[in-house]
């Protein structure tokens, strides 16, 4: 309803996709998520544990707790390139940066020597060392 985009679970805005925006970027209304694989929050349980393992010489451990927690994604903040030189920032999983999914943007162009002309060099007759301590 408006935006006309893919409706995750019978939400139409979440998990719509621009079409201004280079395909591989996701515009993603959920916050904290990967716009590139949309990678966000999962849910699981922090169990504390008391005690020592029977292996080790113990009673055996007890779990004295269950508390649920979030596993938050490793969401970094980085420029990168879209379309034809275009820049934008984005939050990107690091799972997406080490797969090469998207294209970091080039702060500057790397430094490259200057070619020598062959024709310069010193020829082996000019290179003999001349002076007082030099071989005949």
């Amino acid at each position: 309803t408006g935006t006309g985009g893919l409706g995750v679970a019978g939400n139409p805005g979440v998990g719509t996709i621009r079409a201004s925006h280079f395909p591989v970027i996701r515009e993603f209304l959920v916050a904290r998520s990967c716009q590139v694989c949309g990678k966000g929050f999962s849910v699981g349980n922090q169990v504390t544990i008391r005690g020592k393992a029977k292996y080790l010489g113990g009673v055996g451990t007890k779990v004295t707790g269950i508390t649920r927690r979030k596993f938050k994604p490793n969401l970094q903040r980085l420029r990168v390139t879209v379309g034809r030189g275009t820049n934008t920032t984005v939050l990107v999983c690091t799972q997406c940066i080490k797969s090469g999914k998207v294209t970091k943007a080039v702060k500057q162009q790397p430094f490259r020597l200057p070619t020598v002309d062959k024709a310069t060099k010193p020829t082996a007759e000019e290179a003999v060392p001349s002076g007082p301590r030099a071989r005949p």
